[in-house]
């Protein structure tokens, strides 16, 4: 690949979107889809061989908005991975952002504090569970759970925006049809999910730096 190649990961799920997005933002250079699933849907070696091998200008990652990004900081620092001096986030509405080399310097700080803390919820989560599966170590048999019972929905992905797609579909299906079976429910969710017929609390989002969107969640 040519030095000037601006290589362009269609985040939004909408690759003749990102095309375009890139031809105006960078006018006059070579412009190459990379498949979000090449580095999504594969393992971390396969992954880092893919990134390794992108060389030219920039590699950029096109979201429909920077406020739906879930990894900033991990985002931030793919460009020590790839072969491109620039890591870029672009969103639909032209806003960017931009990491080169001297980025990392100012980000290594607050990253350390983020894994950190990332550690210690991992640690911490771990814990907890592990002892309240002594405290309640009798299993309840499948054959006596009843949807009068009551069950609880566990949401827990507070950087989620979209009342439509997917996965917001799969939510609202599976609440229908404990709804059409009369069962009891009760939401816990990271952000507030669009239905009035079950009671629901919204944990409220942590401001703290993080690395990892799973451990967020």
């Amino acid at each position: 690949m040519r030095e000037g190649c601006i290589f362009i990961v269609p985040w939004n799920d909408d690759p003749a979107k990102a095309l375009d997005a890139g031809k105006a933002t960078y006018p006059g250079h070579e412009i190459t889809i990379v498949e979000k699933r090449a580095l999504r849907e594969v393992g971390f070696g396969a992954r880092l061989h893919k990134l390794q091998q992108l060389r030219g200008k920039a590699v950029v990652f096109y979201f429909r908005s920077l406020d739906d990004i879930n990894t900033p900081l991990l985002l931030a620092w793919v460009g020590v991975l790839h072969r491109c001096s620039l890591t870029v986030l672009l969103d639909e509405a032209g806003n960017k952002k931009e990491y080169r080399w001297w980025s990392w310097l100012q980000l290594a700080p607050v990253s350390a504090l983020a894994l950190l803390f990332d550690a210690f919820i991992l640690f911490f989560g771990f814990v907890l569970i592990k002892t309240r599966l002594r405290q309640h170590h009798t299993p309840v048999a499948v054959a006596d759970a009843t949807p009068e019972s009551g069950i609880a929905y566990l949401y827990p992905y507070p950087m989620s925006r979209f009342n439509v797609g997917g996965a917001m579909s799969h939510v609202r299906g599976f609440l229908g049809g404990l709804r059409a079976a009369g069962a009891k429910c009760h939401i816990y969710a990271g952000r507030p999910i669009d239905d009035d017929c079950f009671a629901q609390d919204c944990i409220p989002l942590s401001h703290r730096p993080f690395f990892f969107w799973e451990v967020r969640a």
